[in-house]
């Protein structure tokens, strides 16, 4: 989707009306409120190229490129969100990214897997960093729910992608660079039967 797209989407003509007329077609199009889950993936997809583009230029079209900074090549989470969304949905997963949009609920976890394989909860996180009390709380309602709720975790230092309960027990866990090295497809199967596994 190109930027003038999603400005059509949002129907703005200004960046400065992207979060407002981003929140209102939510509102209308949110799949708990009967909508259309494809109508708004791409309502969020479009407020995240508008913003995009908008720091792109703002910035003098100085953005990285790739999913590794320049800088001690640190993947932040908003890239591991989408490099693993990516894969599982070329696998036939749904996902529904909960994760930076404005209505996102405190401690709710970032994303929400659909598959044949496997569906429920995931909060993802990188190198170093834990769920906090409130997530960690979701997670384990979530569970007494019987709704399957882990969190994985990228970590760069050790070379790892690893599953945890919400009490945090190491579910499973593979190489990191193993992993990204492997095509979208492969990807999204393992990691599918990774959770299946759990």
């Amino acid at each position: 989707m190109t930027r003038t797209e999603a400005f059509k989407v949002l129907g703005i003509s200004k960046v400065k009306d992207a979060k407002r007329a981003y929140r209102k077609l939510a509102k209308q199009h949110h799949p708990d409120c009967g909508g259309d889950p494809a109508d708004f993936k791409m309502i969020g997809d479009a407020y995240r190229i508008a913003m995009e583009t908008t720091s792109r230029y703002s910035s003098g079209g100085a953005m990285m490129s790739g999913m590794f900074s320049e800088k001690g090549q640190t993947m932040n989470e908003s890239k591991f969100t989408k490099k693993l969304v990516d894969a599982l949905e070329r696998h036939g997963a749904k996902t529904f990214k909960v994760h930076g949009h404005p209505m996102q609920k405190r401690g709710v976890s970032d994303l929400y897997i659909a598959h044949t394989w496997w569906t429920g909860w995931l909060e993802l996180k990188v190198t170093g960093s834990v769920p906090s009390d409130l997530q960690y709380k979701w997670l384990k309602d979530l569970t007494k729910l019987n709704v399957a709720a882990y969190w994985v975790r990228l970590d760069e230092k050790e070379d790892t992608i690893c599953i945890y309960s919400w009490d945090d027990v190491l579910l499973d866990g593979c190489k990191a660079s193993d992993w990204f090295a492997r095509p979208l497809l492969d990807q999204g199967a393992e990691m599918l039967k990774a959770l299946q596994g759990c």
